[in-house]
């Protein structure tokens, strides 16, 4: 960006706007510095005026304002937990965050024994994380729904646009899927998981009529989407 602004890359009336666009295009895992960008436009000399945005006073108010200009994601979460007060676990929040955020990391896996805290850990994760994301889905497995109707759900929000008419195989389903995963940067996040598994076994087998789970969380572990 420095570099831009010196070789007068961005068009002089919308420095400031076209910067953001690009901060935002690359996927940054910070949020938009603005007293650091005043700063640079207000030293750079220029045969024209530069468009300088306004200062800011404090670093909260820089985030508000930049949570202001990125667009905010499509959100589905009513059926999440409240958690308005969460304590400890930071160790297992900075690591599924270097995970998911500098690692992309595809499928990562919550772990533990009933209580623990792990629903409670993920919407906390999920809120500090969702403007990383342009569409967060919260779905608890509780009323175990088939695989087609969290496809569907998906698919609601990935592309509220969708057709009337799904295709009609799974596999088809899934390709559909993958198409909507590779246009926008989802976080989807499948709580309970563990009611869809054979009871008593350690190795992770579904229950009769809920193995295209396993096919679907398999697909998404190997194919390349955002």
């Amino acid at each position: 960006i420095t570099l831009g602004v010196k070789q007068h890359a961005f068009s002089a009336e919308h420095e400031a706007e076209e910067i953001r666009m690009l901060w935002k295009a690359a996927h940054q895992k910070v949020l938009f510095d603005e007293q650091w960008l005043y700063g640079l436009l207000s030293s750079q000399p220029s045969s024209s005026p530069h468009f300088l945005p306004a200062p800011l006073e404090t670093s909260s108010a820089s985030e508000k304002i930049t949570t202001q200009l990125v667009a905010r994601p499509r959100v589905r979460w009513e059926g999440a937990l409240a958690v308005p007060t969460f304590y400890g676990r930071e160790e297992e929040l900075r690591l599924l965050t270097h995970w998911v955020v500098q690692e992309r990391c595809r499928v990562a896996s919550v772990l533990g024994v009933g209580g623990v805290g792990k629903s409670a850990l993920l919407v906390t994760f999920m809120h500090q994380l969702a403007e990383q994301f342009e569409v967060v889905f919260f779905r608890s497995l509780c009323d175990v729904p088939s695989c087609d109707v969290l496809l569907d759900e998906c698919f609601q929000i990935l592309s509220p646009q969708s057709p009337d008419v799904m295709p009609a195989s799974f596999e088809q389903r899934l390709n559909l899927l993958f198409e909507r995963l590779s246009q926008v940067r989802a976080l989807v996040i499948l709580d309970n998981l563990e009611i869809l598994l054979e009871e008593g076994d350690t190795k992770g087998y579904f229950r009769p009529g809920f193995e295209e789970y396993g096919v679907l969380l398999r697909r998404l572990a190997e194919r390349e989407h955002q």
